[in-house]
């Protein structure tokens, strides 16, 4: 190595040595102040290990409490069954995970957490951005119900484009077309 690269080297790595806690406490100040909820967590325990802002709001415990609490407090799912879906969505490198999750006043909500791996020294860690998707879940559930409610009506019903091409056609219509081609012909 020539002296010149050496010299260049030693500037990295002072320069890195110089910012790092500044560039540290920007990405964790990017962490405390997002408007999305994040939880880190350590897979082994179970521990939360650390909070936002925005998961204290949503979850309406303190940041403290919160890190004093086990995940399984949060999650619904039994611990035993949180674990085998956390590690086999590991295994399937999955990162979109639904869950319900409890509140501090006991009302619980869906949530979808987009999850990662990170590191704290040698400790592996799970972060989690946690969305409330219960909204788009009761829209779902209603639009099932309307799908089910049209599907199984006893009355015909069909549903065509603004050119009269035909989209949809429930079970009566198309038990009723079968009855009429068959008296037909």
């Amino acid at each position: 190595m020539s002296a010149h690269s050496k010299g260049r080297r030693g500037q990295a790595d002072a320069l890195t040595d110089h910012t790092q806690p500044h560039i540290k406490k920007h990405y964790y100040n990017i962490f405390d102040d997002a408007l999305a909820v994040m939880l880190i967590v350590d897979p082994k325990s179970g521990q939360i290990v650390d909070a936002n802002l925005a998961a204290e709001r949503f979850y309406g415990w303190s940041r403290a409490r919160l890190r004093q609490m086990h995940i399984s407090e949060i999650n619904t799912l039994p611990l035993d069954q949180l674990r085998a879906q956390l590690e086999a969505a590991h295994r399937a490198h999955r990162t979109q995970l639904e869950f319900r999750h409890r509140r501090a006043d006991g009302s619980t909500c869906d949530v979808e957490a987009a999850t990662g791996w990170t590191h704290d020294g040698d400790r592996a860690l799970v972060y989690s951005i946690v969305h409330d998707i219960s909204a788009r879940k009761a829209a779902e559930e209603e639009l099932r119900k309307l799908s089910r409610a049209v599907e199984e009506s006893p009355e015909s019903i069909v549903i065509t484009d603004t050119r009269a091409q035909i989209e949809y056609v429930n079970q009566a219509s198309r038990v009723r077309q079968f009855a009429f081609q068959k008296a037909v012909f």
